[in-house]
Formats: C-alpha cells, structure tokens, sequence
C-alpha cells in the first residue's frame, strides 16, 4: 500500500481512455447523396527527406460512427489493398515503391466511394481506387492529420475544400477538446495503489512532452529512481539526429525531475528563468536511443544502454554530460565504457543487488536482443552478458557470457530484474518457432543454482 511507479508512455490518456487525437471533421448528418472531399497533406521531414511510416492510415477520412470507417493511406504509387476488420474498412498502398505527396481526395456518390490524387492544383485528379458498395453511408467526412505512431502530416484550413469549394473553418470541429498535438508524445506517469489490492486507484500525467512528437522507436523508455529520490528519465531522439545535442527540445536527452514533475534547481543547465523549458530538465544530451537505466546502490552510479546507427555503448552518465550523437558511429564513443561494432541491441540493464548471485555483487547485465526478427540463433544478440565495473566508473571484467539462446524461433532477451530469488528476464517473440511470432512472450528466471560453477 501507498507504492508509486513511476512509467514512462507515449500514448496520451484521458480518464482511463486512449484520446484518439485523429481527425478534425465536418458532420454530414443529412446524409447527402453526393459529396467530395479533399486536402493537401504536407509531409514532416528528417534531416532533409520526407519521413514516412509503414501500415497505418492518414490522408482523409470518412465515418459513420465509431465502429465504420473508411482510411485513405497514401504512402506510394503502387495499387491499394483493400482490408476488412471488424467494421472499418481500411485502404493501404503498398509501402515498397515511390512515395508521393501532394493532394488527397474522397468523393461520395450513392454507396460509391473513390479515391484521387493529384500532385498539385494545377494537375488532374487521378482516380486510384473506388470501393463500389460501400456498406453504410458516411456522416462525418475530414482530414485526418495523425498516424497512429507520429504525426505524419496536417492541412490547413484552406487546403481542404468540400465540393471543389474552400471549406469555412467554422464547419469544422476537433474530436478532441485539446488543440496541442498529443495524439502521440512522450510523457511520465504515476500509477498509485493505495490499499495494495493490486488495482490502481488512481493514474496521473506527471509529465507532459506535447511539443515533441513521439515515434514507434526513439521514443521514451526507462526511468530509474537516482539516489536522490529524483526521477531519471531516458528519451529517445524521435530518428531525428539532429534533436539530440538541441536544447530546445526534450528529445534524444536524459532527464532528470522531481517526483511531481518539476524540474530541481540543482540540474546542470537550470534556468530559474525557463524553469518548465527543456534546458532546464537535462541531466545528459546528445543520446540517441537509450534502453535500459539501472542504479548502483554502492557507489549510487547510473548505467545505461543505448543502440547506435551500428555501433552500441554502456555509459555510466553523469550530470552535464554530452553523449556527443551527432548521427554517426564515430560518436557513439563518447564517454563510452563499452562499445560493439556491429551492433548487439543492448536492451536491458540491471544491477546484480539483490543478493541472488552474491560472486558477483555491483556486477552490470546487460540483455542484448540482436538484430529485431531473427529466426534462430543469433551471432551478436540473443544474450545476457556480464560486466564489472569500478568504483571509478571503469571496466575491469567482461563482457562474460551469461546466457545464449540456441533455439530456432524469433524470440530473444529484452528486460531483466534482479530479485533474491535470481534474475528475471522478458522475451520477445514466440519461443515456438511453428507457432505465431507476436504471441507467447515469456517471463522466465535464472536460478542461483544454474549458474556454472566457472561463473
């Protein structure tokens, strides 16, 4: 009773319930028999180039209510797949060919819906799909301006035009009541329960990240109590380099706040007079994609592990650092006290503490996942490998294999937890190698006993 933990999210919520943050909409509730709907998407970009996501939907939208909906994902040239779940009907291009920008249509006549492009106002429209029967008669038509992992693209008022006409923005309304983008960003959660029946009593946004977009990878991901009491927080750089050593923006930094969310003044870049700006909250930038965190009670140092373009590190950060990522390997040395070249996807990281495997004491394990998706074993990954470090900070043995995966599924190691009981650690993927990947990840646990006598 009375524990916190502390999580971090990248989905936003609202009493319980995912916002969905989607799509801005005009209602038709007359049902006419004819309509159209079009608008001009403008595609955010990274480091100079269109940024672009796999498999989901964006571009326009047509809906009955919640449960029938047509998307219009237009990702390439190539021709669309029709899919049915459920209710929602839900049109993709393929995602190996060109991608396109430019101006989206939807017209509506008599269970007829088709589907235009053109690349500017100057060209034809170009039909590139039509679904002839269309089950149920649409009563909301608009833009909708997320994906499901990032904000994808927007258009403004005066690029979407109803019937061929500039659409009045007052017709327009917002599922939502919050005009901030925060379909998809990065935050801190508290998750309280008080009488210890193992149910939540109460969920709280402790901090709020809505002026940078989140990501489906280089998002938030581990938080660790510093001996302090203060929160570390470790936030990916969104697979924008550049956001790293910016200090203008929470990402590709590690964070340090207060338990309430504020930042303490005692931070190495603190401006009293900025106190709620990003400067203000960074213990460390210039990462790109850390892991895992994990605190050294003995000597109260802090490890990480971070995956590099192809070179990964452990470091032990310390306050003020820059982790030096400018986008290249080269940099991944910084400050480094263990680097691998190729890449092994250090993941996990956990001090040994708990008194499980009392030789080695202070030790870090570190879990290594091995490039995502691969059947069987695995020549970088699929480990839990062991270090010692100093009490300077230096490594003085290891990486000592620990454990090796020498099955044929696509499972491999991701998070590990020392208990007194021994070293608990999660899989990803299905351990059978018959059987469908995304089901069946494991919690498994290494005894005392297992051990080898040589470890």
């Amino acid at each position: 009773p009375g524990w916190r933990i502390f999580l971090p999210s990248t989905a936003a919520w609202s009493d319980g319930d995912r916002k969905t943050k989607v799509v801005r909409y005009l209602d038709v509730t007359e049902s006419p028999e004819a309509w159209s709907i079009s608008a001009r998407i403008q595609y955010p970009t990274i480091n100079g180039a269109p940024r672009w996501t796999d498999g989901t939907a964006f571009g326009l939208v047509a809906y009955r209510d919640g449960h029938n909906a047509v998307f219009f994902n237009f990702q390439s040239n190539r021709h669309l797949i029709e899919s049915l779940t459920g209710n929602v009907r839900r049109l993709e291009r393929e995602a190996t060919a060109t991608q396109l920008a430019g101006w989206l249509r939807i017209a509506y006549t008599a269970g007829r819906m088709e589907f235009y492009y053109r690349a500017s106002t100057e060209a034809q429209w170009s039909l590139v799909e039509s679904i002839d029967d269309l089950p149920f008669v649409p009563t909301r038509i608009g833009i909708n301006a997320r994906n499901f992992f990032n904000l994808i693209g927007t258009a403004t008022f005066s690029d979407i035009e109803i019937d061929g006409a500039a659409i009045d923005p007052a017709k327009l309304a917002d599922d939502t009541d919050d005009p901030r983008p925060t379909w998809l960003h990065n935050q801190v959660i508290r998750v309280t329960d008080d009488d210890g029946d193992g149910i939540a009593e109460s969920v709280a946004t402790v901090f709020d990240m809505p002026d940078d977009v989140s990501h489906e990878s280089h998002q938030i991901q581990d938080i660790e109590i510093a001996a302090d009491g203060t929160l570390i927080v470790s936030v990916g750089d969104g697979f924008d380099f550049t956001k790293a050593r910016d200090t203008s923006t929470f990402l590709g930094k590690i964070l340090r706040l207060a338990r309430d969310g504020s930042a303490p003044s005692d931070n190495p870049f603190y401006d009293p007079e900025q106190p709620a700006a990003p400067i203000s909250y960074i213990y460390n930038a210039g990462v790109r994609n850390t892991f895992g965190l994990a605190l050294r009670r003995s000597d109260k140092r802090l490890f990480a592990s971070e995956n590099g373009p192809s070179r990964d590190r452990i470091f032990a950060p310390e306050a003020g650092w820059d982790m030096g990522y400018d986008g290249s390997d080269r940099s991944m040395l910084t400050h480094a006290l263990l680097t691998w070249a190729p890449a092994v996807v250090p993941v996990g990281i956990e001090v040994m503490q708990s008194g499980a495997f009392p030789q080695h004491d202070d030790w870090i394990f570190v879990a290594t996942a091995g490039q995502d998706f691969t059947l069987g074993t695995s020549k970088t990954g699929k480990r839990i490998l062991m270090l010692r470090v100093d009490a300077e900070g230096k490594l003085v043995e290891g990486p000592i294999e620990l454990l090796r995966y020498e099955g044929s599924a696509r499972t491999t190691v991701i998070g590990l937890a020392a208990a007194p009981d021994g070293l608990y650690f999660t899989t990803l993927y299905n351990t059978d190698p018959t059987a469908d990947a995304f089901n069946n990840a494991r919690l498994l646990r290494i005894r005392p006993s297992a051990v080898a006598p040589s470890l």
